[in-house]
């Protein structure tokens, strides 16, 4: 089993240095910010969407999606939970609604975990989680509403001490779990797309800089229920916590529009697959 300790390397320090970019303006030329998330916020066309998704019927016809806005543990970071919005999320309900009969609503939905219409909602999303600070609130707030059955996805966490974070942090919810990776086996990465490798979504500087990331992907979850074995959790356990290791999904849904290379190589069958399939797994995994 992977550990989390030990430095994190250059490489990685300059990929996530190359993917952050939390406070610049989306516009160009004399388009309006408005028109150009507008833009962005338009589906694309996807490879290899089964023919069986446009009609399924999920228990609720809503997705109910919200980012979540954490303190952090670094004043250098303390707008990281912002990272990619609203475009990224906005990319995502639109994408959203054109494969599937699901509905968004208020898509762009930000919340702090002490509110008390938390659980209203299916799927939480946090953002670079490697400066992540959980109160004693938070945890109580976060643990409630992970066992009364909510799904929790954190997205963008570059190199080994952010995941060490997280883990840290999600000790303080679940004292007697622990993060697990997952294989490709496990149903996640097959639930409507068959993927046949971990994703790795790189953000787009990475990408056109043709950087190459010497860290693969990787994913860690906590399962639904009790503590079990890593070959258990591989095989068939639903999943209440998923973190998203050395990927940057966010940024494929954002970036969608900027690049012709980057929306077919990274967003149409990187980025959106992988949301597409998480999106199933937690609506499937409502108790």
């Amino acid at each position: 089993m992977q550990t989390f300790a030990g430095p994190t390397s250059l490489a990685v320090a300059l990929f996530a240095w190359l993917c952050l970019e939390n406070n610049y303006s989306h516009a160009q030329g004399p388009e309006s910010v408005a028109t150009h998330r507008a833009k962005r916020a338009e589906p694309i066309d996807m490879p290899n969407v089964p023919d069986w998704l446009a009609n399924h019927k999920f228990e609720k016809p809503e997705l109910r999606f919200a980012r979540v806005k954490y303190s952090s543990n670094n004043t250098r970071l303390r707008g990281a939970w912002a990272t990619d919005y609203p475009d990224a999320d906005l990319a995502l309900a639109a994408q959203v609604e054109s494969l599937t009969q699901l509905v968004v609503p208020n898509p762009g939905t930000v919340i702090e975990l002490t509110n008390s219409e938390l659980r209203q909602f299916d799927i939480l999303y946090l953002a670079e989680g490697g400066s992540l600070h959980l109160t004693a609130d938070d945890s109580a707030a976060l643990r409630k509403y992970l066992n009364d059955g909510g799904f929790l996805m954190l997205d963008d966490t570059v190199g080994d001490e952010a995941l060490q974070n997280i883990q840290d942090q999600l000790k303080k919810v679940f004292p007697d779990k622990k993060l697990i990776e997952l294989t490709i086996e496990h149903p996640i990465f097959h639930h409507v797309f068959d993927l046949k490798e971990l994703p790795q979504s790189l953000c787009i500087h990475v990408y056109m800089r043709k950087v190459l990331p010497t860290s693969p992907a990787s994913y860690w979850a906590i399962m639904d229920g009790d503590q079990v074995s890593s070959a258990k959790v591989n095989n068939d356990s639903k999943l209440s916590v998923l973190v998203c290791h050395n990927t940057d999904l966010g940024d494929g849904w954002e970036r969608a529009r900027e690049s012709e290379d980057y929306k077919n190589d990274i967003s149409a069958k990187i980025a959106f697959p992988m949301a597409i399939n998480i999106i199933f797994h937690a609506l499937s995994s409502q108790r």
